[in-house]
C-alpha cells in the first residue's frame, strides 16, 4: 500500500529446508548497494563499556574481518600486555569472538554488537 508505514532498512534472509526467514536490519555495513559493502565505524555512545583503546581495536577488527592478536598489535600500535586486556574485555562484553583456527586464536567481529 503507497501510504502504509514501511521499514527503511535493507533486512538480511536465510532459505533453509523449512523456508525463507527475514532477519534483523543490515545496519552493521553501509555501501550494501554498491556491491561493495564495508562495516560501519562504530560510533563511541554505540559501544558501552569500552574505552579508547578498546574501541580502536574493535575498529581495526571490523576494517580487517579478523585477525589475529599479533596482527592487531602491528595495525594499532598496541602493546602485548594492553592489546591482551582490551581484547578480553571486548570478548566479555560480546562484541568480539575469539576462534581457535590452525593453532592460532582469531579474534572476530560480532556483527551487531550489544547496544546498538
Amino acid at each position: 500500500m503507497r501510504r502504509s508505514q514501511h521499514s527503511p532498512y535493507l533486512h538480511g534472509y536465510e532459505i533453509s529446508a523449512r523456508g525463507m526467514r527475514v532477519t534483523g536490519p543490515l545496519t552493521a555495513y553501509r555501501g550494501i548497494l554498491t556491491g561493495v559493502p564495508k562495516p560501519r565505524r562504530l560510533e563511541p555512545a554505540g559501544l558501552p563499556g569500552t574505552t579508547a583503546r578498546e574501541r580502536a581495536v574493535l575498529d581495526e577488527v571490523l576494517a580487517l574481518g579478523e585477525a589475529t592478536a599479533e596482527r592487531l598489535a602491528e595495525a594499532t600500535g598496541v602493546e602485548p600486555p594492553a592489546l591482551s586486556r582490551a581484547l578480553a574485555r571486548l570478548v566479555e562484553l560480546n562484541y568480539l569472538i575469539e576462534v581457535e583456527e590452525d593453532g592460532s586464536v582469531v579474534y572476530r567481529s560480532i556483527v551487531q554488537p550489544l547496544g546498538r
